[in-house]
């Protein structure tokens, strides 16, 4: 289990000289039950933010996923509300739909490997300021509480396994430390490789639930900062669970914690 990381410093920011990822602040924090509700999953279809299985010729998708990030990470890391260059997120799910677990050097065997009790493993890629490339492995059973990704986005692709995934959409400011949100979708995907998007607004909030041995890469632009308003807060949903309105309650989660697994795939540098 790696060490809880301060909380005063933004987790991206402390691995720049190496470019190496460090687990996030919000994977030295517990997990606690969180409510559900809005009826049962939703079919693959259903909008998580933006859904694609498309998959291309094995091999070609880091290399090109790769490239364009190397090129475009400035471009894409507006942040708060402003939406990237379309051409630059048509590019990004391209490459997205042709990266395969084995060209991340990712396999199903790698979850024995993981001996945190939340059954959660995490490879850095790549941090800096404007983004962030990561690996998660789940165990099955394993869960990602309720989060969020404020004024961020996030691309990426499920490699392997089936994830449910409960998104919804906050709205409106603040209210004494609480959120208004709708249920966005209740979705599962996999098993077949899915790439999928969440923006400031659609989606921005959810929780991943491994119902297999599950794995996936994702791109989160910019990074998490708390200096800059973009720290990890999580929730509890409140309200009636038959419900797609609900509250969603802040909450503590110091002690979850993730195992810190060695990254063998092809190496990032920007």
């Amino acid at each position: 289990v790696p060490p809880k990381a301060e909380a005063t410093l933004p987790w991206a920011c402390q691995t720049q000289a190496s470019g190496i990822a460090s687990p996030p602040l919000w994977a030295a924090r517990t997990r606690s039950p969180m409510g559900g509700g809005g009826g049962g999953p939703t079919p693959a279809g259903s909008s998580i933010a933006r859904l694609s299985t498309a998959s291309g010729a094995q091999g070609t998708g880091v290399a090109a996923i790769f490239d364009l990030l190397r090129n475009s990470r400035h471009r894409l890391s507006g942040g708060g509300l402003v939406e990237p260059p379309k051409d630059i997120i048509g590019a990004l799910h391209a490459a997205l739909d042709g990266l395969g677990a084995a060209d991340l050097g990712v396999c199903p065997e790698d979850t024995s490997k993981i001996a945190a009790p939340s059954g959660i493993g995490y490879q850095g890629v790549y941090a800096g300021p404007e983004m962030t490339l990561c690996i998660f492995i789940l165990r099955k059973g394993a869960v990602i509480p309720l989060h969020d990704h404020p004024g961020m986005h996030v691309y990426g692709r499920l490699l392997f396994g089936r994830l449910r995934v409960r998104s919804y959409d906050p709205e409106g400011p603040f209210d004494a430390g609480t959120r208004r949100a709708v249920l966005r979708s209740d979705t599962v995907i996999g098993p077949s490789p899915t790439t999928y998007s969440l923006g400031p607004e659609e989606g921005n909030v959810h929780e991943l639930e491994a119902l297999e041995a599950s794995a996936f890469f994702d791109v989160l632009t910019p990074s998490y900062d708390p200096r800059t308003g973009r720290d990890c807060n999580y929730y509890r949903r409140e309200g009636d669970v038959n419900s797609k309105h609900c509250v969603l309650l802040p909450v503590d989660l110091w002690d979850f914690s993730m195992d810190t697994l060695a990254y063998r795939g092809p190496a990032f540098t920007p």
